[in-house]
């Protein structure tokens, strides 16, 4: 796999990835299976010859190939350059033919430096789970001392349809210390262990789909274009890192 990484500004990178065929071939196989042991009219299940279905299929196999790879080949050029990665990357120039090199480029924001309070001594003065959130919420946010990058305050501005909003004005502000929530959130999932697996995104991205009439797949590719997958994957390790927050902090 060949890596290129480049400075774009102040805490901005983009990451240029090309790997050879061979090495997304069994990503390939394994999306292309999926479509081999399902139903074709005409045919009985998992009877379809090889050849009909790729013919059929080849645009949807090729969507689960590019997610699942650009996915995985980020994640290990992004430790092997020791880089932490925050808020919505964005997947731009990706090219995926079957038997040639796959190459795709990452632009993203990587995470400010700062010092985490000292959450496994906090306790709760209220009973109620959802009060409970909301008061973690509020000491987390009290206690940790962060320079929240701009981009990414402009980026959760932008995903909530707000423009022309400018720095200081309320809507600022609380876009701001909801990135900041979640950049704490993020740092003690990454400290504790916390994860998001491949099931929890696919059932997100099914339930996402059906509430705005959308199918799987064309949802799919909007977030890996738009950034918004790394941002459903940050919003649900953030709820899993607030629940595993009410149970330690007990």
């Amino acid at each position: 796999m060949n890596v290129v990484v480049k400075d774009i500004e102040e805490q901005r990178k983009e990451i240029r990835i090309e790997a050879e065929w061979e090495d997304i071939q069994a990503d390939y196989e394994d999306v292309l299976n999926t479509y081999l042991q399902g139903h074709v009219p005409g045919f009985r299940p998992g009877k379809t010859p090889r050849e009909i279905v790729e013919r059929r299929f080849q645009s949807q196999v090729l969507d689960g190939v590019s997610e699942r790879c650009t996915q995985r080949l980020l994640r290990h050029a992004l430790e092997q350059n020791g880089l932490a990665v925050t808020g919505p990357v964005s997947i731009t120039e990706l090219e995926l033919e079957k038997n040639n090199p796959f190459r795709f480029t990452a632009t993203f924001t990587v995470v400010p430096d700062f010092d985490l309070p000292v959450y496994g001594e906090f306790r709760f003065s209220v009973s109620i789970d959802e009060q409970r959130r909301d008061e973690v919420c509020r000491w987390l946010l009290d206690s940790t001392d962060i320079a929240v990058p701009d981009v990414l305050v402009e980026h959760e501005l932008s995903f909530d349809g707000q423009k022309d909003v400018k720095m200081g004005d309320d809507a600022w502000k609380a876009a701001q210390e909801r990135v900041k929530l979640l950049l704490i959130l993020d740092k003690i999932a990454l400290q504790d262990g916390i994860e998001i697996d491949e099931r929890d995104m696919q059932e997100r991205i099914e339930r996402t789909a059906e509430q705005y009439g959308k199918t799987v797949s064309s949802l799919r590719q909007q977030l890996l274009r738009d950034g918004g997958m790394s941002r459903m994957r940050s919003f649900l390790r953030a709820e899993r890192t607030l629940d595993y927050l009410l149970e330690i902090c007990d």
